[in-house]
């Protein structure tokens, strides 16, 4: 709440649109929108983590299947090690306006291994996990991530982002 008033004030004083506003503060405009709406707030997160959020935009709800797949680089032999005991009691169904969260781990905590990546490719697992499903989306990283493809891992979705952040 404190939050939310404080950046509610500071738009409302600067003058600026939700759009010029979120680029001076690094972060989306509809993410800016819902800080000031009291609808989220940042994530506090160590600095080897990014999380993944998909969200249903469509009229009707969807599911997303156990875990994404990620390449970091053309050159990745093999997908990301997912983390088992993130795995959920049921598979994780999206209303539509709603979230689900992965949480990407890009190194081992006391890692000094890796090299810096611009970018995560993501793919959506298929219903029988006999691969990926067709298509992928390239994501930036944010700037000067050092990823160690031998200790990356991500979780499996969840419906929340502390659930997801808990690995």
């Amino acid at each position: 709440e404190g939050f939310a008033a404080l950046l509610s004030d500071l738009k409302e004083r600067s003058g600026l649109s939700y759009g010029v506003l979120a680029k001076r503060l690094h972060v989306g405009t509809s993410t800016l929108h819902r800080y000031v709406q009291g609808e989220t707030v940042p994530l506090v997160r160590p600095i080897n983590h990014v999380l993944l959020t998909v969200t249903n935009t469509g009229t009707a709800a969807c599911s997303v299947y156990y875990y994404p797949d990620l390449r970091f680089d053309a050159d990745q032999q093999a997908v990301t090690q997912a983390v088992e005991d993130s795995k959920p009691q049921a598979v994780v169904t999206i209303d539509p306006g709603q979230s689900a969260y992965a949480s990407i781990g890009t190194s081992a905590a006391d890692s000094s291994a890796g090299k810096v990546e611009p970018q995560v490719e993501v793919f959506l697992e298929s219903l029988d996990q006999s691969g990926s499903l067709p298509g992928s989306l390239k994501l930036p990283l944010p700037n000067g991530t050092v990823v160690d493809q031998n200790s990356a891992f991500v979780t499996y979705w969840q419906y929340d982002m502390q659930s997801a952040i808990a690995w």
